[in-house]
């Protein structure tokens, strides 16, 4: 099998792997970097949990693939720095 990937963002790269682990062909253009695009512009949280079991473990499973990434680049993923934050509600 055989697959071009546009966008080297965390997405596509993590998919490239996925694929060439499962024996594709796989090739990944960018027209600029990796992680120029939404990668690096958006608000770049990854949430395990989720709203319901099923997404919870799928968000859980797509994480640590992600942080393969790290093992990938030397332990400096560009793309994916972990840190931690909380969600504050309050009512008036």
């Amino acid at each position: 099998m055989r697959s071009v990937i546009v966008g080297a963002g965390i997405a596509g790269l993590v998919l490239a792997l996925e694929l060439r682990r499962r024996k594709w062909d796989v090739i990944v253009v960018e027209s600029r970097y990796p992680g120029a695009g939404n990668s690096t512009r958006n608000v770049g949280r990854i949430r395990r949990m989720q709203l319901t079991e099923e997404l919870t473990r799928f968000a859980c499973r797509a994480a640590d693939r992600w942080t393969t990434l790290d093992e990938l680049a030397g332990g400096r993923n560009p793309l994916l720095y972990p840190t931690r934050y909380a969600w504050v509600f309050y009512d008036q």
